[in-house]
């Protein structure tokens, strides 16, 4: 190929389409082809699949941090604490 070039070098060297639309270019057999098909369908559908349990996770996150939150600013959270210490939530 790079006897069939044309240009001044570097990122300005083009390949010319008459020689190139000569070369061979390799394509596996139609089982092969399906079978690449088939394994990067089950890839992303494994994708899919993670991607909707990290969701439910973040999700799940949010509604805990809300939780928690509301746990603490109610006093239930911090309940054994304020009374080892003598301390209510009304001071």
């Amino acid at each position: 190929m790079l006897s069939n070039v044309s240009g001044v070098g570097g990122s300005l060297m083009r390949a010319q389409p008459k020689f190139v639309k000569k070369y061979p270019i390799p394509i596996a057999p139609l089982a092969e082809q399906q079978r690449m098909v088939d394994r990067i369908e089950s890839l992303f559908s494994k994708l899919d699949r993670i991607k909707e349990k990290a969701q439910v996770v973040v999700d799940g996150f949010e509604n805990r941090k809300s939780a928690i939150l509301h746990k603490f600013f109610t006093g239930e959270l911090t309940e054994k604490w304020q009374e080892e210490n003598g301390i209510g939530l009304d001071s």
